[in-house]
């Protein structure tokens, strides 16, 4: 099912209230109610396995219907948009580029929304002050963007007893980022009209809570910006956590797991000697090395990233 915009969920959700107003009872027609409100207001997708109904409680009460994988349906809905936006940014600023089809130019591009697209997941995750970097942007015209992100990148490079004392404070407040995400002071701007203005500082910034996107499916995202040439030339492939835990969890994981429950749950042992069979466990772990065949122009994803952490 195609992704919706905002005006045609909201269309599908009055045709659904329409739809069952003074309508149904609860014994007969609950299933058909939340498979018609999944389905065509919310958009998910294999309703008959994502939908659990009448499921017992602890008590002596039952459920209408349960979506165990409620959270992560959500945060694909918030990946999709984001990427969605993201994607039309990429298209815009691709049609500003001097030689758009050159692949330098493809590169640069990629580098641009990558790094955007991290200072907006910092300001409203905590990594950053709160909208550290919206508060800097907001105020500059479309004119001028190219110029203030060049100075924003390169502060985002620079240590912090590095810095111009003389910084404005909007400037000052963005942190130093290592790593060598922005390390790259050539990476090619292009010139921002106002419709790319308006769509990074209200659509992309303002208006989306990039803390609602789990670094799981942030592959997702990258998918989504970067063009498919350069993903297929790359390898660059989103993996879901469900795929990597396959491959994991009967490698290691799971001995791990059940070495650690056996730790915490093992009868008889007194407060101090678990706390030092945990920390043998946790010297155990310190010292594990993992090999990973890994070829230098792929670029791993957000659910690898977050079950390594």
């Amino acid at each position: 099912m195609a992704e919706m915009t905002h005006a045609q969920r909201v269309s599908a959700a009055r045709d659904f209230a329409e739809r069952w107003k003074d309508r149904g009872a609860e014994k007969s027609d609950t299933q058909q109610f939340w498979i018609d409100l999944c389905s065509n207001v919310l958009g998910m997708e294999d309703q008959t396995t994502a939908l659990h109904f009448e499921s017992r409680t602890t008590g002596a009460g039952w459920i209408d219907v349960a979506v165990p994988d409620a959270k992560t349906f959500l945060e694909q809905k918030a990946s999709l948009q984001a990427g969605e936006l993201i994607g039309k940014l990429y298209k815009l600023l691709h049609e500003q580029n001097v030689d758009p089809d050159s692949a330098a130019s493809q590169h640069a591009l990629n580098v641009l929304c990558v790094r955007l697209m991290f200072c907006l997941f910092a300001e409203d995750a905590g990594i950053f002050l709160k909208n550290a970097v919206l508060n800097y942007l907001a105020p500059v015209n479309a004119p001028a963007m190219r110029l203030a992100l060049k100075r924003l990148f390169k502060q985002l490079d620079t240590p912090m007893d590095l810095r111009d004392p003389y910084d404005e404070q909007a400037l000052a407040v963005i942190p130093y980022v290592n790593g060598g995400l922005f390390t790259d002071a050539n990476v090619e701007i292009p010139n921002f009209a106002d419709e790319i203005r308006e769509l990074l500082i209200t659509e992309l910034s303002a208006d989306t809570e990039w803390s609602q996107i789990s670094p799981t499916i942030f592959g997702g995202v990258f998918e989504s910006t970067l063009n498919p040439e350069t993903r297929h030339a790359g390898g660059m492939h989103y993996t879901s956590p469900e795929n990597i835990h396959k491959v994991i969890d009967p490698l290691f994981l799971n001995a791990l797991t059940d070495e650690l429950a056996s730790i915490i749950n093992e009868p008889g042992v007194g407060a101090v000697k678990r706390r030092n069979n945990l920390k043998r466990y946790h010297d155990k772990l310190a010292g594990l090395t993992f090999f990973e065949a890994f070829n230098p122009t792929w670029v791993q994803n957000g659910g690898a990233l977050a079950l390594a952490t």
